[in-house]
């Protein structure tokens, strides 16, 4: 039988380093790396591969540890782990309302937020509290664009 506060935990793991990485990469450049880049897309097919790409970026950060490219690619690998094992537990409990709401706070710092919209609505069912927890967050992420479109364009 599937454990989902396992896969809760494992994609809290993932999510924690997937933020650390990023905040490596908007340490570095602010303004590139701010957002979270939804059009580039990982090369990968499988999970093997995916684990071969985050040692492949792990080393890379070894030889250079301002790379803010790298730290870039390594958070949204983190993040694509953290969904899988989001899902994960949500199939063996959908009433997991932890990783209901991690997910849709995955999903909003990927940069999609219609995805995490969607968590939202599921989240409000199950635990308003946690659904308002979610929605707080995403109107902030929102101010932040909005914060950072005009910092773009003074500079």
């Amino acid at each position: 039988k599937r454990q989902p506060k396992i896969h809760s935990a494992l994609g809290n793991l993932y999510y924690e380093r997937a933020l650390k990485a990023w905040a490596k990469a908007v340490k570095e450049d602010r303004l590139t790396y701010w957002e979270p880049d939804t059009l580039r897309q990982l090369p990968f097919k499988n999970r093997d591969e995916l684990d071969k790409l985050i040692q492949g970026y792990l080393n890379k950060l070894r030889a250079d540890t301002l790379d803010a490219e790298t730290f870039s690619q390594l958070s949204q690998a983190y993040f694509i782990l953290a969904v899988e094992e989001y899902q994960t537990a949500i199939q063996a409990d959908s009433l997991d309302t932890m990783a209901q709401l991690y997910l849709g706070l995955t999903y909003s710092e990927q940069g999609y937020p219609a995805k995490a919209m969607a968590q939202y609505e599921i989240l409000k069912r199950i635990d308003p509290h946690s659904g308002d927890l979610l929605l707080s967050v995403l109107k902030q992420k929102e101010k932040e664009k909005k914060s950072l479109e005009k910092l773009k364009k003074r500079k």
